[in-house]
């Protein structure tokens, strides 16, 4: 319920932007897996209505396998129409690389997962939030670098690592305690994303 809260906090829907929820299995948390392959399972959440109901799909979907998994989710909108651009654009490149070739398009059977995958592409985001992302479990780094960021601060999260501080988009460069260079902050260890996922518990 706390998740569901804050998602419906964070995500503003329209008629053409949609986000995404993921359960990942890291390999943080699983021995059997590799950093590299690391399973995903993604819904697309078209309106705030879905949230409950997709995030009880993906926990039964996770309730499957052994491995624990955490729950992801995109700080910024996807742009349907966007995506929808390139999904036709790259569906013509498969069919034109199938005719030279001979061979039948492997993509065209896994359409879905492709769908999903353009929808998180940067030039499909509808939004352009930032994520700060402090390797620092802390109160006082967590103290430190919000009040930095208090004019622009949408929503801190705790991550298993540290916190997750989610912004509006602004002049970052005007802070002279971040130094983007070093992935730092007042001294502590801080990565700036234009468009990432925020940690949102485990499943």
């Amino acid at each position: 319920m706390k998740s569901i809260k804050c998602l419906e906090q964070l995500w503003t829907f329209t008629d053409e932007r949609c986000y995404i929820l993921l359960a990942i299995a890291r390999s943080k948390e699983n021995d059997n897996i590799q950093a590299t392959d690391q399973p995903t399972i993604r819904k697309i959440i078209e309106d705030r209505d879905e949230l409950e109901n997709k995030i009880e799909q993906l926990k039964q979907a996770t309730s499957r396998f052994d491995n624990e998994y955490r729950l992801y989710a995109t700080i910024n909108g996807r742009n349907a129409r966007d995506a929808l651009h390139l999904l036709q654009k790259e569906s013509l490149d498969w069919l034109r690389k199938s005719e030279k070739s001979g061979q039948t398009p492997t993509k065209i059977k896994r359409i879905d997962h492709e769908w999903k995958s353009i929808l998180q592409r940067d030039e499909c985001r509808d939004e352009k939030r930032f994520l700060w992302d402090i390797d620092d479990p802390s109160e006082e780094a967590l103290k430190e670098i919000r009040a930095s960021l208090s004019d622009h601060r949408i929503m801190t999260l705790q991550t298993p690592n540290g916190w997750h501080i989610i912004t509006d988009p602004f002049n970052f460069t005007a802070i002279d305690e971040f130094d983007p260079d070093e992935s730092e902050f007042h001294g502590y260890e801080c990565e700036r994303k234009n468009d990432s996922l925020t940690f949102m518990g485990f499943l």
